[in-house]
């Protein structure tokens, strides 16, 4: 190696380093704020199935075939009768 060379090699070398270092770090802090969004992520998909099973089953329960029929079985209110007029 040649003198000037040899004298900036350690420094360069040290410099490269520290920016390497730096790089790192970075990318393991970006990774780290990843993993966090797709945890919560992941919760906002739990939360949306949980709620879409809840619709689910209460679209179920009103489209049953049994409530329907309870339903139309009863009369419907007519407003043109008197309230003594409505049968029971």
């Amino acid at each position: 190696m040649t003198p000037i060379l040899a004298r900036w090699f350690v420094p360069i070398s040290l410099a490269l380093i520290a920016v390497l270092l730096i790089g790192v770090f970075r990318v393991k802090d970006e990774s780290a704020a990843a993993a966090r969004s797709v945890r919560a992520l992941e919760a906002e998909v739990a939360a949306a199935r949980e709620e879409r099973a809840v619709l689910k089953a209460e679209t179920q329960y009103l489209e049953s075939p049994a409530r329907l029929e309870a339903l139309t079985g009863q009369a419907p209110p007519n407003p043109a009768t008197e309230p003594s007029e409505r049968p029971h």
